[in-house]
């Protein structure tokens, strides 16, 4: 029995199933128990995987299916919005202004652009 599977059995034991047993079928163990007079299973998987918190997820999955815990889900406090977009209180963005002679910017930089000896890419 490994690790992951002793946690459960202990766990079920201690949230009050009755004849907890682990029994070998196929390729997956599984944890046959009576729960509030009715009888269950748990599925394991076959090896624990290489993630360190196998066993409370697996305790994690039991408490779920069998109800145990919170019964509502826990929300804890809102943050608030960023505010996005939108300047700051007190602090003013300059003005845009448009280019004094555009034609005269443009010309010089296609001017700029045929005078280059090496190839633009």
């Amino acid at each position: 029995m490994n690790d992951q599977a002793r946690a459960a059995v202990a766990f079920l034991e201690t949230a009050g199933a009755e004849r907890v047993r682990l029994e070998h079928h196929g390729r997956h163990p599984r944890i046959v128990f009576r729960w509030q007079g009715a009888d269950a299973f748990y599925v394991l998987p076959g090896s624990p995987g290489d993630s360190a918190r196998g066993r409370q997820n697996t305790i994690s999955d039991l408490r779920r299916r069998l109800g145990i815990g919170h019964s509502e889900k826990q929300v804890g406090e809102r943050r608030q919005r960023k505010r996005r977009g939108e300047s700051a209180p007190g602090i003013a963005c300059p003005a845009l202004t448009p280019l004094a002679d555009w034609r005269e910017a443009l010309s010089a930089w296609e001017g700029d652009k045929r005078t280059r000896s090496e190839p633009v890419e």
